[in-house]
């Protein structure tokens, strides 16, 4: 069945983690057959039958989970959906409850109730109207899959130290069991499972995941790992010198931009929205995100193709080294009007002309709902790269489901049940690839001397070895150094 466990961490991760998987449940319901529902979903038992979950497993502070509920009403269960035992039967004496006012359903659940029932959906006010992810999560999860961080494990409050997300790792196992009784379970439950997906929020979960994957990966050898890290959003390379948490973040997506290249198979950075989105809200922006991801995958759940995760990540690793990276570029919508609009979510800069002068080892691209005028612009646009056609994979497909409340630039076209809309996806590995390893190097170089940031002298060391790996990553990745000093290829630009 070639099944997939997806794992989300932090808040972004699973804003673009909720609307992924409402996609994939507008293609069950709109019974889609060019998608191997199973791959994504496990089946299950409820009172009305076989019901499915996503096989995921989501990780986040639990005042962010929202109004989530622990589980489907219906959903039957060997698993309990509290782990903590009743206070009660732990204490004979009295007993004094305080209780928070519960948080009020969002708005968006009234929207659905207006479209079930034909009336017209006021989308205009769908962004406004979010507050968690969970706002507009139209699936059910298995219990398994909402691992709730209590707020002992803030990583975030602790000031950002590396070291301190590995142990937060390490106590929260110990208190679940969570590899044993939380990942391995979905796993034994597959036929031949294919590997994992990962999104995650860098500069805070990510010595978390990290920690995480190292266990995985003893675990389960054999299994391949993607990870799409979403970077922080302190994106300038000169950040305020007083920003101290700031410059921490910086160093932690170093950090685990250089954990990542020992622990997964391919790696596809993302820049923090704020640095790109055009004064979006967080669902918007997140929205993009997901189409992207789930466009720029799509081969690994379609009908029609062999690919899998290993074979996936084998086009972008094989013809340049062994650093597991590449960059994801697209358009979205990916119209008729051209790929003027091309951009680089790795680099957080569009994909200007200038890019095309730049060798290209794979390319792996997406088209969904593309007429034959996209179709036409799409080759014209092709033709222009340098890359050889037997480098380049081509997939296409339907239309992607977007959530309602996009902003009209977006071209939505509205469907039976969810708006669908034109997207262009890319995963490609070039000569350019090494930049982002060379900025980060320059910055963790200098900052590496604050004394009053990095305190300890094992820190220093540790990130004077950082500087030299990523200095590798960077000479690994970038090939003829001549393509990449020209400023005239889409260059990240210091502030």
């Amino acid at each position: 069945m070639r099944e997939i466990l997806y794992v989300q961490a932090g808040q972004l991760a699973n804003y673009v983690g909720s609307h992924f998987w409402n996609a994939q449940e507008s293609y069950m319901t709109s019974e889609d057959d060019s998608i191997v529902h199973e791959r994504s979903f496990r089946e299950g038992t409820s009172k009305e039958g076989n019901c499915y979950t996503p096989r995921a497993i989501i990780f986040d502070k639990k005042d962010h989970f929202g109004t989530a509920p622990r589980t489907h009403s219906s959903i039957q269960t060997e698993h309990s959906a509290s782990n903590e035992p009743d206070p009660s039967i732990l204490w004979n004496g009295g007993v004094i409850e305080y209780r928070q006012d519960a948080i009020p359903p969002p708005k968006l659940d009234e929207e659905e109730e207006d479209e079930e029932d034909g009336k017209e959906d006021q989308c205009d006010r769908y962004p406004e109207s979010v507050r968690y992810w969970s706002d507009f999560s139209r699936v059910y999860y298995h219990p398994r899959s909402f691992q709730r961080m209590p707020d002992i494990y803030d990583f975030d409050a602790a000031g950002g130290e590396w070291q301190s997300g590995g142990r937060i790792f390490k106590g929260y196992d110990e208190d679940v069991s969570l590899m044993e009784d939380g990942v391995r379970p979905f796993l034994e439950e597959c036929d031949t499972p294919q590997g994992i997906q990962v999104v995650d929020e860098a500069s805070t979960f990510g010595p978390f995941v990290n920690t995480f994957l190292d266990n995985f990966r003893d675990e389960f050898v054999k299994l391949p790992c993607i990870v799409f890290p979403l970077l922080s959003d302190t994106y300038s390379w000169n950040p305020d010198v007083d920003d101290k948490r700031g410059i921490r973040r910086l160093v932690n997506d170093a950090l685990h931009l250089r954990a990542l290249s020992d622990d997964v198979s391919l790696a596809v950075p993302i820049q923090s929205p704020s640095s790109w989105a055009k004064k979006d809200s967080l669902y918007t922006s997140s929205a993009i995100i997901s189409a992207h991801i789930e466009s720029a995958t799509l081969a690994l759940r379609h009908s029609e193709s062999q690919e899998d995760l290993s074979s996936f990540a084998d086009l972008f690793t094989a013809g340049h080294g062994s650093a597991p990276f590449a960059e994801l570029c697209g358009c979205f919508p990916g119209d008729e009007g051209g790929m003027q609009d091309f951009f680089n979510y790795t680099h957080g800069v569009p994909f200007s002309g200038g890019f095309k002068k730049v060798p290209i080892y794979s390319r792996r691209d997406t088209m969904r709902g593309f007429n034959s005028l996209c179709a036409s612009s799409y080759e014209t646009w092709s033709a222009d790269f340098a890359t050889p056609p037997w480098n380049v994979t081509r997939t296409h497909g339907r239309a992607v489901p977007v959530p309602r409340g996009l902003p009209s630039e977006f071209n939505v076209e509205s469907s039976e049940r969810s708006p669908v809309a034109s997207v262009f996806s890319s995963v490609l590995t070039s000569t350019k690839g090494g930049v982002l390893f060379k900025k980060y190097a320059e910055f963790v170089d200098v900052s590496r001397r604050r004394k009053d940031i990095f305190l300890e002298t094992d820190e220093a060391d540790e990130l004077h070895e950082l500087v030299n790996d990523l200095w590798t990553l960077h000479d690994t990745l970038s090939g003829d150094a001549g393509y990449e000093e020209d400023d005239t290829a889409g260059d990240i630009e210091d502030d």
